[in-house]
């Protein structure tokens, strides 16, 4: 396991034991939970596309889901709580409504269903200057469809 391939799962780990506290307490849709870039994650907040550089944010979805985007990531919440990930990563845990969408750029998508379920999706940019999209079922319920 690489340093970097440790450090992603630290992460991924770390957001979501503080998804699963911040789903306690209720918020309306999009609410930041924590940001390091506070004007970034008001954009986010408002539905715009945002691009990240660094730093956290993570987002409660108007469902109850909790997305969290670490370093670098480009994305767009949309009005009914999808995520479209442009590039970066993002890890995203289930909430008491209807699944939580994350669209891979043009490779595929992913779905969280259900308090307890999370999962990780990235996106990136192959060698041959492609889109290459992974997801990482981490607990509970989730389906990732890659490709056509």
């Amino acid at each position: 396991m690489t340093s970097a391939s440790r450090n992603r799962r630290l992460a991924a780990a770390f957001l979501l034991s503080a998804s699963a506290v911040a789903i306690a307490a209720p918020a309306s849709a999009r609410t930041t939970l924590f940001a390091s870039d506070k004007a970034l994650a008001a954009a986010a907040e408002r539905g715009e596309r945002v691009t990240q550089q660094g730093g956290v944010t993570q987002v409660r979805l108007d469902n109850g889901g909790t997305a969290s985007f670490v370093a670098g990531a480009s994305y767009q919440i949309q009005s009914d709580g999808s995520i479209d990930l442009y590039s970066g990563s993002v890890t995203v845990a289930g909430g008491k409504g209807a699944a939580v969408v994350v669209r891979l750029a043009d490779q595929g998508s992913g779905e969280v269903s259900g308090e307890g379920s999370a999962a990780s999706f990235s996106v990136e940019t192959g060698e041959d200057g492609r889109n290459e999209a992974r997801g990482h079922v981490l607990n509970g319920q989730a389906a990732i469809r890659i490709g056509g």
